[in-house]
């Protein structure tokens, strides 16, 4: 029986301490009992009753001693002791009903906080994806709700890693998330590399007004050009968010744009876009992206249009005099050949190997080359056909390509 009690003294000790850690204070006085034993006469013990089975546990003198009641006296009842606190040996008897509450109760705030840690990481997901956006982050976008990459957008990716290291390169998801064998293959080769799910409700959440967030819904209900149009909304607000480079999934990367400052195509197309957060152009962009009457037939509508606007409005283009354009918006209007070097209403250049042949030099002097892929999605690529993204995937995409006979 002696060793049973002795037991149950340590269980509690430790129970009580545990509790006196979570919170820095003793248990409430509600639920207290004092005993006050003289060193000197431990026979001599005043005991408050308490019905139900009593159990002691020890407490730290200092812990006990300071607390005050609700009168405003200690909890130490010093009529029933002329002994100092430090000669006092202090015993606190709790019923166990109202232990079991109590350390409940204490427990109560840290269990929460663990129920809610999901929630908290969910709500610093914008911060953490703004950590991996700098100025010289090179970003993507799929928003067919695929969910995964095909080959030829897995060689577009490999080209940036390559081109852009040891700058990021982003891969933003639209839809359920899963993996092809070549992102997999992507993930384990190149460390700058790292995909992300959009969840719209989520992307939404913190943004100043509802406006775009119903243009989204209006695009996936009723637009004809639903991956572009979801893609065209989504760049911009990217890269207001958070800035960085933003470049279309069907143009491969031949040379480092680290280089570049903030700039606008010269034919203010959007398949490629750099600029600093903040800047006043993105801003401007995005306002009026977010005011735009949306037409769902426009293929150019969310995009080419809105920029060649403020072009207009705020760089008081005219002429082309894109220097004088520059200086206004303190922005740079980059040939768009050095990203378009074969436009896309020429798309079929891009499977002659006469065109290759005697454009190549010319193709290979800027920093991409588009392939249209909505366009040309269709046409089988070929190794060793001629054909030109065959010639540059062989150099920019060694490992997609070296598994592929054909790149679809």
């Amino acid at each position: 029986m002696k060793q049973i009690f002795i037991l149950r003294v340590i269980a509690f000790y430790v129970i009580g301490t545990l509790c006196l850690c979570i919170q820095g204070t003793a248990f409430p006085k509600s639920v207290v009992s004092t005993t006050l034993v003289d060193k000197e006469h431990k026979g001599s013990s005043h005991t408050s009753t308490n019905e139900g089975s009593l159990y002691s546990i020890r407490a730290f003198d200092n812990a006990v001693s300071h607390e005050e009641n609700t009168d405003g006296s200690t909890a130490f009842d010093t009529k029933t002791s002329t002994t100092s606190p430090k000669s006092v040996d202090t015993t606190i008897l709790v019923d166990k009903e109202q232990m079991n509450l109590t350390i409940i109760d204490k427990l109560k705030p840290a269990l929460s906080n663990l129920r809610n840690k999901d929630d908290r990481l969910r709500s610093l997901n914008e911060e953490r994806t703004e950590g991996y956006h700098t100025f010289s982050t090179t970003f993507f976008l799929e928003t067919s709700n695929r969910g995964f990459l095909n080959p030829r957008q897995s060689c577009v990716v490999e080209a940036a890693c390559r081109a852009q290291y040891p700058d990021k390169v982003l891969v933003y998801m639209l839809g359920t998330k899963s993996s092809s064998e070549s992102q997999n293959k992507l993930m384990s080769k190149y460390k700058n590399l790292k995909f992300i799910n959009l969840d719209i409700e989520e992307f939404f959440e913190n943004l100043p007004s509802n406006s775009l967030k119903k243009l989204v819904n209006d695009i996936d209900r009723n637009s004809y050009h639903r991956t572009e149009h979801l893609s065209d909304v989504f760049r911009i607000i990217l890269l207001q968010k958070f800035g960085g480079m933003y470049i279309d999934l069907d143009s491969m990367l031949l040379k480092s744009t680290r280089e570049l400052p903030a700039f606008l195509l010269s034919t203010f197309e959007n398949g490629a876009i750099k600029m600093n957060k903040g800047h006043p152009i993105i801003e401007e962009i995005f306002h009026r992206l977010s005011k735009t009457k949306y037409n769902p037939k426009n293929w150019t509508g969310l995009g080419q249009k809105i920029i060649t606007e403020v072009a207009k409005d705020v760089c008081k283009f005219l002429r082309k005099n894109f220097q004088e354009a520059s200086l206004n918006c303190r922005i740079k209007f980059l040939d768009a050949k050095m990203f378009l070097p074969v436009h896309y209403g020429l798309w079929k250049r891009l499977f002659s190997k006469e065109f290759i042949t005697l454009n190549l030099e010319h193709v290979t002097k800027g920093y991409a080359i588009e392939f249209s892929n909505s366009i040309t999605k269709m046409i089988p690529i070929k190794k060793g056909k001629g054909q030109m993204f065959d010639h540059f995937a062989k150099a920019n995409c060694p490992a997609i390509y070296k598994e592929l006979y054909t790149i679809y």
